[in-house]
């Protein structure tokens, strides 16, 4: 079994060449675009990458509350982990961004 050990969260921000002006929210022009991606990693080498849209600083207190839920799982185990962020869900904004996350790869291949 590889038990998850470690847990990445980041924040982008990229200003676009010119600001946006959405039509859908008049009077608050967008000044970056925001992203938040997250890495999983086990002790055997396997890794796991995905990123969800960001508004403001919904990342800030994640790591925590992920790490609670996710460390020490079977990667492999995908219902489990699946089950893991739902209950997580109950607690704060869905976990969709996640998911592709805990779908294993081979790091180097």
């Amino acid at each position: 079994m590889a038990a998850r050990y470690r847990i990445e969260l980041h924040h982008v921000a990229v200003p676009p060449p010119t600001p946006f002006r959405p039509a859908w929210i008049p009077g608050r022009p967008r000044t970056h675009d925001r992203l938040d991606p997250i890495s999983l990693f086990t002790d055997d080498g396997v890794e796991g990458w995905s990123a969800g849209p960001a508004m403001a600083s919904e990342r800030a207190g994640l790591g925590d509350l992920l790490g609670r839920y996710l460390l020490g799982l079977d990667p492999a185990d995908i219902p489990t982990v699946q089950q893991r962020l739902r209950e997580r869900a109950y607690l704060g904004p869905r976990n969709a961004r996640i998911e592709p996350a805990s779908t294993p790869t081979r790091a180097g291949g």
